[in-house]
């Protein structure tokens, strides 16, 4: 029989016989922690499977964006190029409706000058206009108007009726 006189000789005696190690054991511990290495092992193994599970669910989702990435970056160029023609649309649209609104205008150059208790005589040219700018003392005018006065949908020569 071995004699224990310290603890050192407690350990070396545990440690030659495991067996009293776990009679010592299950003496000093409660049932719940004897079961702690196996539920911890368990909840390790669960915990893995389920972090698997998230992964590839993850690896999913990666996939899918960069799908919904590359299908973006198309739908960018579509817009784009929707947009550049949107725009040459509006400015073929604003030349066409000033073109009109200018045909409009000559058109009715009559009837507005007779409303004024005016007598049309002619219409000018863009020439005429040019001449008549550069013919007369513009000192005065701001050259906004001048420019305004030269981008003119019509200018009437016109004679006051009698």
């Amino acid at each position: 029989m071995a004699t224990i006189n310290t603890i050192e000789d407690l350990i070396r005696i545990l440690d030659e016989n495991p067996e009293w190690t776990e009679a010592l054991r299950s003496r000093l511990l409660t049932q719940e922690l004897l079961e702690l290495p196996a539920r911890l092992a368990e909840y390790v193994k669960s915990n893995n499977e389920r972090l698997d599970t998230i992964e590839a669910r993850l690896d999913t989702l990666d996939r899918q964006l960069e799908i919904i990435k590359a299908q973006l970056q198309s739908l960018e160029l579509r817009i784009d190029r929707l947009d550049r023609r949107m725009e040459r649309f509006e400015d073929d649209m604003a030349r066409f409706r000033s073109r009109h609104a200018s045909e409009m205008v000559k058109e009715q150059s009559d009837i507005m000058a007779d409303e004024l208790g005016y007598g049309k005589v002619q219409t000018l040219t863009r020439r005429d206009l040019l001449r008549m700018v550069n013919s007369a003392d513009t000192e005065d005018i701001s050259r906004s108007d001048l420019r305004s006065f030269r981008r003119a949908d019509l200018i009437v020569e016109a004679v006051e009726d009698s």
